[in-house]
């Protein structure tokens, strides 16, 4: 190629060119491809977040207006005498109802801050047999029948957080209760090789097409969400409780929550010792 370069060269330089070419083609086809299924996840983020905000305020919307109405009523004092009584107790129920819903709603913006646990060690199936004993009576109430098939010196001693835990346990057995015809046989077993509460009924259970997602706030497997009752944000409190603890939980027919040792509880209790530690220093 005369005073020019060698031609062993000038194909390393296009060789390279080329390959850098093929480089830039690919980023750009992977950064095309990331931004579409970016924007993809955004759309489903903001269409659930519509789908929250509008579950929230149909939640709040059904009982507070119930309580309006009947408030409404007794005020003009077009109420019959005989069912002043009756207008009383519906209002009643609906303040609990309203109650209720929003408690879960605060729950469930605040269950990730820090310091929320209270950690203490003891027997988990000790604390549902007591769950399930002082709520007893209010299951037969509502013709609901409790099998608990765990022996009576089963034990699982661990740390975790004893608020929580029950409401994990209401959410998970009142719900056998409120979404199901009556009468209804609920049953609660330890699975001792696996380390595993499993909770389950001999109802209709949560419909096949909801249960990828049953988990989000707001979901519910009904038609019409009108005096439901801890409906739409109790399975999510539940999943983010459970999850607080470094558990698992899934549904295949059956509520099974695994139960393990937990890395942020111990990073918490950690942070607990330290901040005792502190305060003793500054006492001393």
């Amino acid at each position: 190629m005369g005073n020019g370069f060698p031609y062993s060269e000038v194909l390393f330089i296009l060789g390279g060119a080329v390959y850098i070419f093929l480089i830039y083609l690919i980023i750009k086809r992977l950064t095309r491809r990331l931004k579409l299924e970016f924007n993809l996840i955004k759309a489903e983020e903001n269409k659930r977040q519509s789908m929250f905000l509008r579950g929230l305020a149909h939640d709040v919307k059904t009982p507070l207006s119930t309580i309006i109405t009947y408030s409404k009523a007794l005020e003009d004092g077009i109420v019959k005498e005989n069912e002043v009584g009756d207008y009383y107790k519906v209002i009643y129920s609906n303040g609990i109802i309203l109650k209720e819903r929003v408690e879960n709603m605060l729950s469930l913006t605040t269950l990730g801050d820090e310091g929320i646990f209270s950690i203490e060690e003891g027997d988990v199936l000790e604390e549902v047999r007591r769950f399930i004993g002082e709520n007893y009576s209010w299951f037969v109430k509502n013709d609901a029948f409790i099998n608990v098939e765990i022996s009576d010196d089963a034990k699982f001693i661990t740390k975790y957080d004893k608020k929580l835990f029950a409401r994990v346990l209401e959410n998970l057995l009142q719900n056998r209760v409120y979404h199901n015809n009556k009468p209804v046989n609920i049953f609660v077993e330890w699975d001792n090789k696996d380390k595993m509460l499993i909770i389950y009924d001999d109802g209709v259970g949560v419909p096949e097409k909801i249960r990828d997602y049953m988990w989000d706030p707001m979901v519910t497997g009904e038609e019409s969400r009108t005096g439901e009752k801890l409906r739409g944000i109790g399975l999510a409190n539940v999943k983010r409780i459970v999850e607080l603890h470094g558990w698992d939980i899934e549904y295949d027919g059956k509520f099974k929550i695994k139960i393990k040792n937990d890395i942020k509880i111990k990073r918490q209790k950690n942070k607990i010792i330290k901040n005792k530690k502190r305060n003793n220093k500054k006492t001393t």
